[in-house]
């Protein structure tokens, strides 16, 4: 049983701290900046775990994982999103190795602090891959497809970021959409602002463009990239044309920078 080395493992992890000075998104139990605040408490039940934190009034709370073997052995934070919540408190499945936790809150588009490390320097922010995804073959003037990612990967609708096919001098611009969230799967649209896509980016057979692109949290050591997919891709390259589909392919899968 690995529990006498997890609990006690996680519970150094759990003195979560704010990052120095004024920020817009409070940190949850924030201990050593208010010893009063509500700790991160993690209890066991059966093969899970619940956990719950100080509630900061955030749309959104992310759960980050790490791993004590990355600290030990190399000295490094391999911490990574695993899961999120709109209340602060969830539950999750113990994790196989012993593990340490963080909460992050999220506030529209910012992130929290997680913390900072004996030393008193800030924790990193989780670890992502980021999966670029492009057209190929046609002209583009909208785009609808769904991305499916491997089990254990974090994903959310505010980590897509459409690069669209207009290079820098052009006035086309992306109009996105995300939606439809489920776990491990993300429904993408999005449409350019030019009714005429700018000729510039034809895209001939063999030679894909990056339209856009998709951060996904993991933990742990960087997976290889492998078992991502996707469905249901639909292109338009303008209003009247007819849809062309199966032309979205994944270029590339790689750690975020």
């Amino acid at each position: 049983m690995r529990w006498s080395l997890l609990v006690p493992a996680v519970a150094l992890a759990a003195m979560l701290a704010t990052r120095a000075g004024a920020q817009a998104c409070a940190e949850p139990s924030a201990l050593d900046v208010n010893p009063t605040s509500a700790p991160l408490r993690i209890e066991k039940l059966g093969s899970d775990l619940a956990l719950s934190w100080e509630d900061t009034s955030a749309p959104e709370y992310r759960l980050h994982v790490g791993y004590l073997v990355s600290l030990s052995s190399v000295r490094d934070y391999d911490h990574g999103v695993v899961t999120a919540s709109v209340v602060p408190s969830l539950v999750l499945p113990a994790p196989t190795q012993n593990a340490y936790f963080l909460v992050e809150a999220r506030c529209d588009d910012e992130s929290s602090s997680v913390g900072r490390d004996s030393q008193g320097d800030e924790r990193p922010q989780g670890r992502y891959l980021r999966v670029h995804v492009g057209v190929e073959g046609t002209a583009v003037f909208g785009v609808q497809m769904r991305l499916h990612a491997p089990a254990g990967v974090f994903v959310a609708d505010d980590l897509a970021s459409f690069t669209g096919p207009f290079d820098g001098s052009a006035a086309g611009a992306p109009i996105s959409g995300v939606g439809d969230l489920v776990p491990r799967e993300l429904s993408l649209l999005t449409t350019f602002s030019e009714l005429v896509p700018d000729p510039s980016f034809d895209a001939p057979a063999g030679a894909p463009v990056e339209i856009l692109t998709v951060d996904v949290g993991v933990s742990g050591p960087y997976p290889d990239g492998s078992g991502y997919s996707l469905s249901d891709c639909h292109v338009r390259d303008e209003w009247t044309d007819p849809i062309v589909d199966g032309a979205c392919l994944i270029l590339d899968v790689s750690p975020a920078p």
